[in-house]
């Protein structure tokens, strides 16, 4: 019977290594697995951040757009008015009577307004797309902010799988030591 005792250390000695073991490895899953999350958060981050120079390119592409088209608009009213007026010249009555004045005046100020709603919507999807970029570069400084979450979580559980591993190697020692002490107290039979 006096071999079982050294039997048993062995055995809960091993178990208490294991344990360890078993704790510590654990916790290096949990750190790779924060790891991981980092790095897809950081991913996610850059291709938020890359969304939002697209869209911040898109805005300057609009209003670009938005340019040429009231360009257009107005090479194109130009013409308009050249022709109403050369048919007004045509017509044989004074060219600076009212009813001509009338008209010419009121087909500058149509050719005016088209130009600046062709401008105005330009620059309302551009404005949208600005927007846009802005909501990217949050949601990319959201995602890097998890990253770092998750790094740190990964820390914690790291360091809590090491103490609560060395918890159970200690509940097992002190196990060991109740088991020796009871043996030794014990009167031989």
């Amino acid at each position: 019977m006096a071999f079982l005792a050294p039997a048993a250390g062995v055995t809960a000695g091993a178990s208490g290594g294991l344990s360890m073991i078993g704790s510590i490895l654990s916790g290096v899953g949990t750190l790779v697995g924060a790891m991981g999350q980092m790095q897809m958060a950081n991913y996610q981050a850059a291709i938020a951040e890359r969304n939002a120079q697209i869209a911040t390119e898109n805005a300057k592409t609009q209003r670009q757009v938005g340019q040429i088209d009231q360009q257009e608009q107005d090479f194109e009213a130009a013409a308009l008015i050249a022709e109403e007026r050369a048919k007004q010249a045509g017509s044989g009555f004074a060219g600076s009577s009212t009813s001509f004045q009338r008209r010419n005046t009121a087909l500058k100020a149509l050719a005016r307004r088209d130009a600046l709603r062709i401008r105005d919507d330009a620059d309302r999807k551009a404005v949208s797309f600005e927007n846009d970029a802005q909501g990217e570069l949050a949601s990319a400084q959201m995602s890097r902010s998890a990253g770092r979450s998750a790094l740190f979580q990964g820390v914690l559980g790291f360091g809590t799988s090491l103490i609560s591993g060395a918890s159970s190697v200690n509940r097992i020692r002190a196990n060991q030591i109740s088991r020796g002490a009871r043996t030794v107290s014990q009167p031989y039979a």
